[in-house]
């Protein structure tokens, strides 16, 4: 009998319901767990409290209301115990600049809206495995 690591989980943050429930199903689908916020202060509230484990990966959308994804991905950075979590944005912001932004932010990757469901799996995939995605690459995306 092997025995096989537990699933990884997974946070959405993204004001969409529509767009939460897309991703969640795809992540779902895929064996993975997921937690689901509509906005970072929710998200950052629920982990403070306890009530959702520490993600391995956050799925952040940038134009969130009452804090922007970048602030969001900030209090990730300065909190010990987050500091680690990947982040990959995912915005219909799709500018160089933009894209240098979220670098600056610590985020691994960044994915366009709107998406291919393969798309978000293999972005989930090779984060979660490590891989990186150069800054180079963002800008030919």
């Amino acid at each position: 009998m092997s025995l096989r690591p537990p699933p990884n989980r997974i946070m959405v943050i993204d004001d969409s319901a529509v767009v939460r429930r897309i991703i969640e199903g795809i992540l779902i689908r895929d064996g993975y767990y997921v937690d689901s916020f509509s906005h970072g202060p929710e998200a950052m509230k629920a982990l403070s409290n306890r009530q959702t484990p520490v993600p391995d990966l956050v799925l952040l959308d940038i134009q969130l209301p009452y804090m922007d994804g970048y602030n969001v991905a900030k209090l990730f950075r300065q909190n010990r115990g987050l500091d680690q979590t990947n982040i990959v944005i995912i915005s219909g912001n799709d500018g160089v600049f933009d894209k240098v932004r979220w670098r600056m932010v610590g985020a691994k990757r960044y994915i366009n809206k709107p998406f291919k469901p393969g798309e978000i799996l293999s972005v989930v995939h090779s984060v979660l495995a490590g891989g990186e995605h150069p800054l180079e690459e963002w800008e030919n995306e």
